[in-house]
């Protein structure tokens, strides 16, 4: 009988040791706890993973793929010529902006600048732009991207897991302050030149419906302006 007493607290220290005490302590043998350990070494594994992609990611989330697209896109994509004067573009530059609902920050007449904030998509395109746009980074990195889903298994690691915020790298891009900027040129009295750019927005993909979706609200607002106040009237 104290032979048996001798083993069962020589087998709870082991799982204590090994971080798997509760099991061990059940399973007089060991084997539970053998299991057990094996099970944390690769959790541990694999949040080590998940540690370098993150630590990567939040250092540099662009790639130089995606800046060349990105220039190639604003060369499609970024500049406008509307047959409208100078005046009535830049208001409507304004209103559509503000329909928008982004934070301008600044804004000069004389100059034609416009500088704002905070566009985004719905919740639910942002959150499959934002896997898409992660799933792409970790494939021109050279990380499988499908280590940030594999899940741990042991309690011990989830805790750490959770104390690393694995899931922060996910949100990180998507909040963002991601921010535009309009310039008009005026090409003529009844000819302005509008370019827009985008900051802060690394995916390729995001970029391309950013130009779309701010072109179709600026096309709009210059149509709903010029049938409902007719011209502008110039302003010093």
């Amino acid at each position: 009988m104290k032979s048996v007493i001798i083993f069962l607290m020589v087998g709870a220290v082991v799982a204590l040791l090994t971080g798997c005490g509760e099991l061990a302590y059940l399973d007089p043998t060991g084997i539970s706890g053998v299991v057990n350990a094996v099970s944390f070494n690769k959790d541990m594994e694999l949040i080590q993973k998940r540690r370098n992609i993150t630590m990567k990611f939040r250092s540099n989330p662009d790639t130089d793929a995606w800046y060349d697209q990105r220039q190639k896109i604003a060369q499609a994509l970024g500049d406008r010529v509307f047959d409208k004067d100078f005046s009535r573009v830049f208001d409507s530059l304004v209103l559509a902006v503000s329909t928008m609902e982004l934070k301008v920050s600044n804004m000069e007449r004389q100059s034609g600048f416009i500088a704002a904030s905070g566009i985004t998509l719905s919740p639910t395109e942002s959150k499959a732009m934002r896997r898409e746009a992660v799933n792409d980074w970790c494939r021109q990195n050279n990380f499988d991207p499908s280590i940030l889903d594999q899940p741990v298994k042991s309690s011990q690691a989830k805790s750490m897991e959770d104390m690393l915020d694995f899931d922060g790298m996910m949100t990180q891009y998507e909040k963002m302050q991601k921010g535009l900027t309009f310039q008009l040129v005026k090409m003529g009295e009844s000819q302005t030149k509008a370019k827009l750019r985008f900051s802060d927005v690394y995916y390729p993909d995001e970029v391309e419906i950013y130009y779309k979706l701010v072109w179709q609200a600026v096309d709009k607002q210059i149509f709903v302006d010029q049938n409902i106040e007719g011209t502008v009237e110039g302003r010093k």
